[in-house]
C-alpha cells in the first residue's frame, strides 16, 4: 500500500474532507511528471476516529487499484493502437495511422467519460491520526 501524511480540511457526520499535495503524494509514481501538482482535496469515509480540522492522518491507497489504473491508460491505449494499425492496414500506411490515432483519441474520450461517472475508487483509506 502507498502511505502518505495528509491534512484534514473539514469533517461531516460520516465524511472527512482532506488535503493533499500531489506531488509528495505521487513521487513514488515513475509518470509522477505526467500529473499536475498541486493541492488537491478528497471526501473520504470517516473511519471512526474522532477528528477535526487541522488534524494529520495517515492515508493508504491499494496498488492493485494504482495498477489497474496504469494499465487503463498505458497499456490498453497501446494495444488499441496496434489493433487499428491492423484493422485498417488496407487504406494505406498514412491513413491507417491517422485512423489508429482517431480510435486512440476516442478510447480516452470514453475512458474520460466513464472515469467521469466511475470516479475516485481507488478505496483511499484514513489509517490513522497523528497529530492535532
Amino acid at each position: 500500500m502507498f502511505k502518505e501524511t495528509v491534512e484534514v480540511v473539514d469533517v461531516f457526520a460520516d465524511k472527512v474532507k482532506i488535503k493533499f499535495t500531489k506531488k509528495l503524494m505521487c513521487s513514488c509514481c515513475r509518470l509522477s511528471g505526467l500529473c499536475r501538482s498541486g493541492d488537491e482535496t478528497l471526501l473520504l469515509d470517516n473511519p471512526g476516529i474522532a477528528l477535526k480540522t487541522g488534524d494529520q492522518v495517515r492515508i493508504a491507497i491499494n496498488e492493485k487499484k494504482s495498477l489497474l489504473a496504469n494499465i487503463i491508460m498505458f497499456l490498453v491505449p497501446g494495444l488499441v493502437f496496434i489493433s487499428s494499425l491492423i484493422v485498417f492496414a488496407g487504406y494505406g500506411e498514412l491513413m491507417s495511422f491517422f485512423l489508429a490515432i482517431v480510435v486512440v483519441c476516442l478510447y480516452y474520450i470514453v475512458t474520460k467519460l466513464l472515469m467521469k461517472r466511475y470516479a475516485k475508487h481507488f478505496n483511499i483509506k484514513i489509517l490513522k491520526k497523528l497529530k492535532t
